[in-house]
Protein backbone atom coordinates (compact mmCIF):
# COMPACT_ATOMS: atom_id res chain seq x y z
CA UNK A 1 0.00 0.00 0.00
CA UNK A 2 1.44 3.38 -0.27
CA UNK A 3 1.87 3.44 3.52
CA UNK A 4 4.37 0.23 3.40
CA UNK A 5 5.85 2.48 0.73
CA UNK A 6 6.06 5.91 2.61
CA UNK A 7 7.47 3.39 5.58
CA UNK A 8 10.11 1.29 3.50
CA UNK A 9 11.34 4.85 2.57
CA UNK A 10 10.99 6.31 5.99
CA UNK A 11 13.25 3.07 6.98
CA UNK A 12 10.19 2.03 9.72
CA UNK A 13 10.85 -1.43 8.19
CA UNK A 14 13.69 -3.43 6.27
CA UNK A 15 11.18 -5.40 4.87
CA UNK A 16 8.01 -5.89 3.23
CA UNK A 17 4.51 -6.53 0.30
CA UNK A 18 4.01 -3.63 -1.83
CA UNK A 19 1.67 -2.81 -5.27
CA UNK A 20 3.37 0.67 -4.74
CA UNK A 21 5.86 1.34 -7.77
CA UNK A 22 9.24 0.28 -6.86
CA UNK A 23 11.80 3.11 -4.70
CA UNK A 24 14.93 3.76 -5.99
CA UNK A 25 16.87 2.49 -2.50
CA UNK A 26 15.13 -0.78 -2.24
CA UNK A 27 15.94 -4.39 -3.95
CA UNK A 28 12.86 -5.28 -5.53
CA UNK A 29 11.32 -9.28 -6.57
CA UNK A 30 8.14 -9.42 -8.29
CA UNK A 31 6.36 -12.20 -6.34
CA UNK A 32 3.17 -12.64 -8.91
CA UNK A 33 0.32 -10.18 -10.67
CA UNK A 34 -2.96 -9.53 -9.75
CA UNK A 35 -5.38 -7.37 -11.27
CA UNK A 36 -8.85 -5.17 -9.67
CA UNK A 37 -12.12 -6.60 -10.02
CA UNK A 38 -15.78 -5.09 -9.83
CA UNK A 39 -17.18 -6.71 -6.94
CA UNK A 40 -20.74 -6.96 -6.62
CA UNK A 41 -23.11 -9.46 -5.17
CA UNK A 42 -24.80 -13.00 -7.10
CA UNK A 43 -28.14 -10.80 -7.27
CA UNK A 44 -26.83 -7.61 -8.42
CA UNK A 45 -27.88 -6.76 -12.19
CA UNK A 46 -24.37 -6.75 -13.79
CA UNK A 47 -23.38 -10.17 -12.07
CA UNK A 48 -23.92 -12.36 -15.07
CA UNK A 49 -21.28 -9.82 -17.18
CA UNK A 50 -18.15 -11.18 -18.44
CA UNK A 51 -16.75 -7.72 -17.85
CA UNK A 52 -17.66 -4.11 -16.69
CA UNK A 53 -16.24 -0.89 -17.66
CA UNK A 54 -15.95 1.79 -15.31
CA UNK A 55 -18.65 3.55 -16.94
CA UNK A 56 -21.16 0.58 -16.25
CA UNK A 57 -20.73 1.19 -12.87
CA UNK A 58 -20.28 4.76 -12.48
CA UNK A 59 -23.50 5.28 -10.58
CA UNK A 60 -22.97 2.06 -8.37
CA UNK A 61 -22.56 2.76 -4.52
CA UNK A 62 -18.87 1.48 -3.53
CA UNK A 63 -17.50 0.61 -0.32
CA UNK A 64 -13.94 0.84 0.39
CA UNK A 65 -11.23 0.42 3.42
CA UNK A 66 -10.93 3.69 5.47
CA UNK A 67 -7.11 3.92 5.42
CA UNK A 68 -5.52 4.72 2.04
CA UNK A 69 -4.43 2.32 0.29
CA UNK A 70 -3.64 1.15 -3.12
CA UNK A 71 -6.64 -0.58 -4.18
CA UNK A 72 -8.65 3.18 -3.28
CA UNK A 73 -5.81 4.88 -5.26
CA UNK A 74 -6.14 2.76 -8.32
CA UNK A 75 -10.07 2.71 -8.31
CA UNK A 76 -9.38 6.45 -8.15
CA UNK A 77 -7.27 6.70 -10.97
CA UNK A 78 -9.53 4.27 -13.21
CA UNK A 79 -12.62 5.80 -12.78
CA UNK A 80 -10.52 9.53 -13.11
CA UNK A 81 -9.18 8.40 -16.63
CA UNK A 82 -12.73 7.93 -17.34
CA UNK A 83 -13.25 11.86 -16.42
CA UNK A 84 -15.37 10.23 -13.46
CA UNK A 85 -15.74 10.08 -9.45
CA UNK A 86 -16.54 7.27 -7.69
CA UNK A 87 -19.63 7.37 -5.75
CA UNK A 88 -18.39 6.23 -2.63
CA UNK A 89 -21.20 5.34 -0.28
CA UNK A 90 -19.09 3.75 2.96
CA UNK A 91 -16.07 3.65 4.01
CA UNK A 92 -14.65 0.64 6.45
CA UNK A 93 -12.14 -0.25 9.47
CA UNK A 94 -12.37 -3.34 8.07
CA UNK A 95 -12.14 -5.80 5.25
CA UNK A 96 -14.59 -8.34 6.60
CA UNK A 97 -17.39 -5.78 6.84
CA UNK A 98 -16.72 -4.59 3.03
CA UNK A 99 -17.11 -8.42 2.25
CA UNK A 100 -20.54 -8.46 3.75
CA UNK A 101 -21.51 -5.02 2.16
CA UNK A 102 -20.70 -6.74 -0.95
CA UNK A 103 -22.48 -10.19 -0.50
CA UNK A 104 -25.51 -8.87 0.81
CA UNK A 105 -25.63 -6.14 -1.77
CA UNK A 106 -25.68 -3.13 0.36
CA UNK A 107 -22.55 -2.00 -1.96
CA UNK A 108 -20.06 -2.65 -4.47
CA UNK A 109 -15.91 -2.73 -4.37
CA UNK A 110 -13.76 -2.55 -6.89
CA UNK A 111 -10.54 -5.03 -5.51
CA UNK A 112 -7.69 -6.87 -6.58
CA UNK A 113 -8.24 -10.38 -6.74
CA UNK A 114 -5.83 -11.63 -4.80
CA UNK A 115 -7.20 -10.08 -1.81
CA UNK A 116 -10.19 -11.61 -2.63
CA UNK A 117 -9.43 -15.28 -3.02
CA UNK A 118 -11.62 -15.70 -0.26
CA UNK A 119 -13.66 -18.57 -1.55
CA UNK A 120 -17.53 -16.36 -0.78
CA UNK A 121 -19.85 -17.66 -2.93
CA UNK A 122 -22.27 -14.73 -2.87
CA UNK A 123 -19.69 -12.28 -4.22
CA UNK A 124 -18.98 -12.28 -7.94
CA UNK A 125 -15.57 -10.90 -9.41
CA UNK A 126 -16.11 -9.36 -12.88
CA UNK A 127 -12.78 -8.29 -14.58
CA UNK A 128 -12.84 -4.93 -16.39
CA UNK A 129 -12.97 -4.23 -19.71
CA UNK A 130 -9.53 -2.41 -19.66
CA UNK A 131 -7.84 -5.00 -17.65
CA UNK A 132 -4.52 -4.14 -15.95
CA UNK A 133 -2.22 -6.60 -14.36
CA UNK A 134 -0.48 -5.32 -11.39
CA UNK A 135 2.36 -6.95 -9.76
CA UNK A 136 2.99 -7.29 -5.63
CA UNK A 137 6.42 -6.86 -4.70
CA UNK A 138 8.70 -8.29 -1.86
CA UNK A 139 10.72 -5.38 -1.44
CA UNK A 140 13.67 -4.72 1.03
CA UNK A 141 16.61 -2.45 2.20
CA UNK A 142 19.20 -3.87 1.15
CA UNK A 143 22.03 -1.82 3.27
CA UNK A 144 20.06 -3.83 6.59
CA UNK A 145 20.98 -7.49 7.71
CA UNK A 146 18.42 -9.53 7.50
CA UNK A 147 17.55 -12.65 9.16
CA UNK A 148 17.15 -14.41 5.59
CA UNK A 149 15.24 -17.52 7.37
CA UNK A 150 12.69 -15.70 9.13
CA UNK A 151 11.95 -12.87 6.28
CA UNK A 152 11.58 -15.95 3.58
CA UNK A 153 8.94 -17.79 6.58
CA UNK A 154 7.00 -14.48 6.52
CA UNK A 155 6.71 -13.64 3.46
CA UNK A 156 5.99 -17.40 2.17
CA UNK A 157 3.23 -17.75 4.53
CA UNK A 158 1.84 -14.08 3.76
CA UNK A 159 1.76 -14.76 -0.19
CA UNK A 160 0.30 -18.09 0.25
CA UNK A 161 -2.16 -17.00 3.08
CA UNK A 162 -3.54 -14.20 -0.02
CA UNK A 163 -3.83 -17.63 -2.62
CA UNK A 164 -5.73 -19.34 0.42
CA UNK A 165 -3.18 -22.79 0.73
CA UNK A 166 -2.30 -24.13 3.66
CA UNK A 167 1.32 -25.02 4.16
CA UNK A 168 3.84 -25.73 6.90
CA UNK A 169 7.54 -24.48 7.30
CA UNK A 170 9.70 -26.15 9.44
CA UNK A 171 12.93 -24.48 9.53
CA UNK A 172 16.19 -26.11 11.54
CA UNK A 173 17.94 -23.81 12.62
CA UNK A 174 18.50 -19.39 11.88
CA UNK A 175 21.66 -18.37 10.90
Amino acid sequence: SADSLQQAVDYDFSIGLSFSPDPSDRDVLTLCHTEFKFCCSKDHPLANRSSVSVNDIKNEPLVETARRTFANNQTSMMFAREGLTRNVAYRTESFTILLRFVSCGMACAVENDLALNDGNDDIVKIPFTRREMIPLKMMWDPHKEHNSCRSCRGILLSCFYLHNVTIEITVDSYH
